[in-house]
């Protein structure tokens, strides 16, 4: 039962009951006590209870104009005004030095209408517990939200959103340090957009985001500072047949990119380059976010280690397979129960070209040869190609030169009888 109702229940069982006793006692005028009992009843209630109306402060309202209020709000405000600095306010309107002045001014105020863009920081505790209204100032166009990360992790992205005010089809562009736009995207019906931007340096660093019109004038600026940590850095894992260019480069990215590189190269029949500890247990690819792996590797694994890289896969581990050649049946069916379909392209296929390129087409002099790309091997096609070979230039040697006429002279030597 309702605490707040026992004293009514109390009250309403007590005049019940002498009400009854009244009435079974017969005395003369029985009805007339009953309502008598009734009546002061209901007028100790309302002593208890006195009915709550509706209170009015206009005469002690107190009607504050803050930075930032309309021409139209200033015009239609009412009762006792006084403006704080930097209000546009007409003449006959009390200026005041800060709120604190003008509640000494008015000591009758009880409530505090603020209109305009709020009450300063200096303000707002002496304001506590007396503002009953507030009517905020229209918004300028720009940007009226914003929700940004303080801190990021190296190699995650971060998000930027928020919500822009009175501009139709804008455009957000987020800037790096350097002034390169990094991420950019419209706003919609409502004017709330999001931003996506990687973060590579560790460090702090201030980017920019931009609000810009339909025609490309920036609307508004705002600079958002963040603090990048460094966090951990990735493990790879590259295991492979063989050695091979791509292989070299991919490496090579690798340390560059700051990654952690495990990796074990087959050269022959039982000997393997190693780096770091390419072991694939179960600790070691917990530690690892990525395995690279090609096909004449994995034809090399035991039942063991491809057990293990299986689990470690649907435990999260990412892996990137390489194809350099021919997949082994065994292999394909293994990717294939991993999710990935290998088959092979038949793209080799017998070409001629065409027999005469003009009217003095020379004979054959070279052969061409096709290979499949699918990592299949194709007989190979040949074909007779024309061309007519480029004249030789003629090619002077200087030499001394003898001649049997008489009185011919060579170069640096004339011969005579």
């Amino acid at each position: 039962m309702n605490l707040a109702l026992a004293p009514a229940w109390l009250l309403a069982a007590g005049t019940l009951l002498a009400c009854v006793r009244t009435w079974r006692a017969r005395p003369p005028r029985a009805l007339l006590r009953c309502l008598l009992q009734v009546a002061v009843a209901a007028a100790l209630w309302l002593c208890l209870q006195p009915p709550s109306r509706p209170q009015t402060h206009a005469r002690d309202e107190l009607t504050v104009l803050t930075p930032a209020a309309s021409p139209a709000q200033v015009a239609a405000a009412g009762g006792t005004l006084v403006a704080l600095p930097g209000v546009e306010a007409p003449r006959g309107v009390e200026r005041v030095a800060d709120l604190g002045s003008a509640l000494r001014a008015h000591p009758q105020a009880r409530s505090l209408r603020v209109i305009g863009g709020g009450l300063p920081a200096r303000d707002r505790d002496v304001a506590a517990g007396r503002v009953g209204a507030f009517e905020a100032a229209p918004l300028p166009p720009g940007i009226a939200e914003l929700d940004a990360p303080g801190q990021a992790v190296v190699g995650t992205q971060w998000r930027v959103r928020g919500r822009i005010e009175g501009a139709g089809g804008a455009t957000l562009e987020l800037r790096d340090p350097a002034g390169a736009r990094v991420a950019h995207a419209g706003s919609d019906a409502q004017g709330r957009f999001e931003l996506i931007a990687g973060v590579g340096v560790a460090g702090s660093v201030t980017y920019s985001l931009r609000a810009l019109d339909a025609q490309g004038a920036v609307l508004d600026e705002v600079p958002l500072p963040l603090h990048v940590r460094a966090g951990s850095r990735l493990r790879l894992l590259v295991l492979a047949g063989a050695p091979d260019p791509q292989l070299k480069y991919l490496r090579r990215w690798a340390l560059d990119a700051g990654l952690e590189l495990d990796s074990r190269i087959g050269l022959s029949s039982g000997v393997a380059l190693l780096e770091g500890q390419p072991r694939l247990d179960a600790a070691t690819l917990a530690a690892t976010d990525l395995v690279i792996v090609d096909e004449r590797a994995w034809a090399g694994l035991d039942a063991a280690d491809e057990d293990a890289l299986r689990a470690a896969v649907r435990e999260g581990l990412g892996l990137l397979l390489r194809v350099r050649g021919a997949v082994p049946d065994a292999v394909a069916r293994d990717w294939q129960a991993l999710g990935f379909a290998v088959r092979a392209l038949a793209t080799a296929r017998e070409v001629a070209l065409g027999q005469a390129l003009g009217p003095r087409a020379a004979p054959l002099l070279g052969t061409v040869r096709a290979r499949s790309f699918a990592g299949r091997r194709s007989r190979a096609a040949s074909a007779r190609i024309p061309f007519r070979p480029a004249p030789r230039p003629a090619r002077r040697v200087p030499a001394r030169v003898r001649s049997s006429a008489p009185g011919v002279r060579g170069p640096g030597r004339s011969s005579g009888p």
